[in-house]
């Protein structure tokens, strides 16, 4: 049985990108009552999401699931998996289910509604 004879590899030139500068936007004053927008870009060497990513995150979970639908008087569904705006010590918003509010593993929690919408406010250990 004869083998081919294996050709020595030789390296070829691999094209090369040509450098390109940074985008930069300068800025430019409003015209005719529009607008200057900023455009920016991201953070490089960050590690994880923006606040803004984490709001755009939290506002489509809301919408999925229904968070925003209006109810009555009370919360409606006494389902425990179902999600609602929590109010957090801090003044910052986070989303909880309903067994964690009303078990109290976060401690105290007062329901508000506005306008049929539901949320809870985390009340402060005394």
């Amino acid at each position: 049985m004869i083998y081919p004879v294996q050709m020595p590899y030789i390296q070829q030139p691999q094209p090369q990108p040509a450098y390109q500068n940074p985008y930069v936007l300068q800025p430019q004053a409003p015209i005719g009552g529009i607008p200057s927008y900023s455009i920016q870009q991201p953070a490089f060497g960050t590690t994880g999401l923006t606040g803004h990513e984490v709001f755009a995150q939290q506002m489509a979970t809301a919408q999925g699931l229904e968070m925003n639908k209006k109810q009555e008087m009370k919360p409606a569904d006494d389902d425990p998996n179902r999600f609602y705006w929590v109010r957090e010590l801090d003044n910052s918003w986070s989303q909880r289910n309903r067994l964690t509010i009303d078990s109290g593993d976060i401690g105290d929690c007062r329901w508000y509604a506005k306008d049929g919408e539901f949320y809870a406010v985390r009340l402060p250990e005394s």
